[in-house]
């Protein structure tokens, strides 16, 4: 899974606008780089982002 790492390692210090843009789009596997892209967050130990997304 490529998008953990090259999106997620993309967006983890910079804004985020773009992961948030991804959670709504209408195409499925867009909408799912925007949770899987935040595993790189988590393996950062950072839960935030990931825990918003998946409530949406």
């Amino acid at each position: 899974i490529s998008a953990g790492n090259i999106v997620g390692a993309y967006l983890h210090q910079k804004d985020k606008a773009l992961l948030y843009r991804l959670v709504y789009a209408e195409n499925l596997w867009e909408r799912r780089i925007s949770i899987i892209s935040t595993f790189y967050f988590i393996r950062n130990y950072d839960f935030d982002d990931t825990l918003k997304i998946a409530e949406i």
